[in-house]
C-alpha cells in the first residue's frame, strides 16, 4: 500500500492548509490509481480494501478496463427483462402491466448506454447521465418510475448469489430533480345535452343504458361491465363496486379491483336509478354471476361497447363542431368528477365517490370547474364578513374618531 498524500488548499484565505487525503494503491493493471478521502486513516483504509479486492479478483471496473475478455455477466436491461417478470409473476399482476413494464425496460433502458452496460460496470455516474437523458425525452413522473425499477433490479442482482461481483446498487440515494408539471388542458367532457344524443345513436337499449350509468356513476369500465344486480340496493339507493371484468378475461367476472380504494359504495341518484330498473325489468335474465350488462355471450363485451361508443361520438363530432373530439368511455367518468365538483361536493367525497385514494390527483384534473365553487366562496365570506357594509367600514374606517387618520396616526 502507497502511503496516502496530503492535499494542500490553493485558496488564498487558507494557502497551504491540509483539507484532504489521497488515497494510492495499485490496480490489477499495474497502473496507479487514487480517490480524495477526508481523514488520513479513511484513505489508508479505502487503499488497504482496494488492494484485497485486487488480490481477490474482485476489483471494480475490472472487466470493462480488459477489453479482451469476453463478459458473461448479463447487461442491466437483460436483468431488467428478468426481474421484472418474475415480480410480476409473483404478484400475480395484470397482462396489460407487464405489457407496460416491458415497454419501459424497451425505452428507458435498452435503448440508453445504460441499459447495455454489464450489471456491475454501472457506477452513481452513468446513472446520473441515464437521469440527464431520460428528462429531456420524458416527463418527470416516467423518469421516477423508471429510477424505481432500475433500484429494484439492483436490489435483487445485489441478493442474486450468481452475480458476486454487484456488490453496490448505484440507483440508491439518486433522485430525480423536482421540474415543473406541463400543461394539461382539462379532459373533454359532454354536456348533458350532448350525452343524450349520444346514448341515442347507440345501437340498442342495453349500451344505451350503459352510456347512462358510467356517466351518472363514475365507473371504471371494467367496473361498468362487471356490475351485478345483486349490488345494487334500490331501497336504499347504493351501489357496491367490488369487482371488474378486465380485458384479458374474456369476460369473466372477477373480485379482483384496480386499487384497495376502489372497492367502495356509491350513493344512487335518480337518474341511474330510474335506468337501471326499466333495464332490468326489460331483461330479466342474467347472465353469469348475475351481470347486470349481460350482452352477447354472457358477458358485455368491453371491446364492443368501446367500439360502438367512439363510432357514435366520431359521428356527433362530425355534425356538431361543439362535441368533444375524440371522446372515449373513461371521459364520462371524468364528467362525473366535474358535475359532483361543480354541484358543491368536496374533494374527499369526490375522491372516494370514484375511486381516488387522494385528492392530489382530483384537484388537478377537474381545477376547470373550480370558478364556480369559488363564487359561491365568495358569497359566503363576504356575508361572513360583514358584507358590503363591512367593507365600506373597514375601507373607509367609518364610525371611526376623525383623528385616527392614516397621515396622524401617531399624534394620538
Amino acid at each position: 500500500m502507497i502511503e496516502p498524500r496530503p492535499i494542500y488548499s490553493k485558496s488564498s484565505k487558507t494557502p497551504g492548509k491540509i483539507i484532504g487525503w489521497l488515497a494510492r494503491w495499485y490496480g490489477p493493471d499495474g497502473r496507479q490509481h487514487s480517490r480524495a478521502c477526508r481523514t488520513k486513516s479513511a484513505a489508508r483504509k479505502h487503499a488497504r480494501d482496494m488492494e484485497s479486492l485486487r488480490d481477490a479478483g474482485r476489483y471494480p471496473n475490472e472487466r470493462r478496463r480488459k477489453p479482451d475478455a469476453v463478459s458473461t455477466m448479463p447487461t442491466v436491461a437483460e436483468y431488467a427483462y428478468v426481474t421484472e417478470d418474475a415480480r410480476l409473476e409473483a404478484e400475480r399482476s395484470r397482462e396489460f402491466l407487464r405489457k407496460v413494464m416491458r415497454g419501459r425496460i424497451r425505452h428507458c433502458l435498452e435503448e440508453t448506454p445504460l441499459g447495455q452496460m454489464p450489471l456491475d460496470a454501472a457506477r452513481a455516474k452513468d446513472v446520473r447521465a441515464w437521469l440527464i437523458e431520460l428528462q429531456h425525452r420524458y416527463e418527470s413522473g416516467s423518469v421516477r418510475r423508471s429510477l424505481s425499477m432500475l433500484r429494484r433490479v439492483y436490489d435483487a442482482a445485489v441478493e442474486d448469489e450468481e452475480l458476486p461481483t454487484v456488490e453496490v446498487n448505484p440507483a440508491r440515494g439518486r433522485g430525480v430533480p423536482a421540474t415543473k408539471a406541463p400543461y394539461r388542458p382539462p379532459p373533454p367532457m359532454p354536456t348533458l345535452e350532448q350525452l343524450f344524443a349520444l346514448a341515442d345513436l347507440m345501437p340498442d337499449d342495453e349500451l344505451r343504458t350503459m352510456v347512462f350509468v358510467q356517466a351518472a356513476l363514475g365507473l371504471r369500465l371494467g367496473e361498468l361491465c362487471g356490475l351485478r344486480e345483486q349490488d345494487i340496493d334500490f331501497p336504499r339507493r347504493r351501489v357496491r363496486i367490488d369487482g371488474q371484468i378486465r380485458a384479458e378475461d374474456r369476460g369473466v367476472r372477477t373480485d379482483d379491483v384496480k386499487t384497495a380504494s376502489s372497492r367502495r359504495t356509491i350513493v344512487l341518484q335518480r337518474l341511474p336509478q330510474l335506468v337501471l330498473s326499466e333495464h332490468l325489468a326489460r331483461h330479466p335474465q342474467r347472465g353469469p354471476d348475475g351481470l347486470v350488462f349481460a350482452g352477447v355471450g354472457g358477458a358485455q363485451s368491453r371491446q364492443r361497447y368501446t367500439r360502438r361508443f367512439r363510432a357514435a361520438a366520431a359521428a356527433l363530432a362530425a355534425e356538431d363542431p361543439t362535441f368533444p373530439p375524440k371522446l372515449v368511455p373513461h371521459h364520462l367518468r371524468h364528467m362525473q368528477g366535474s358535475v359532483f365538483m361543480a354541484a358543491g361536493g368536496v374533494h374527499a367525497d369526490a375522491a372516494q365517490r370514484l375511486g381516488h385514494k387522494n385528492t392530489k390527483l382530483l384537484i388537478g384534473t377537474y381545477e376547470h370547474v373550480m370558478p364556480a365553487r369559488d363564487a359561491e366562496q365568495h358569497t359566503l365570506l363576504d356575508d361572513a364578513w360583514g358584507g358590503e357594509e363591512g367593507a365600506v367600514r373597514a375601507a373607509t374606517g367609518a364610525n371611526v374618531d376623525s383623528t385616527w387618520t392614516r397621515n396622524r396616526r401617531h399624534l394620538r
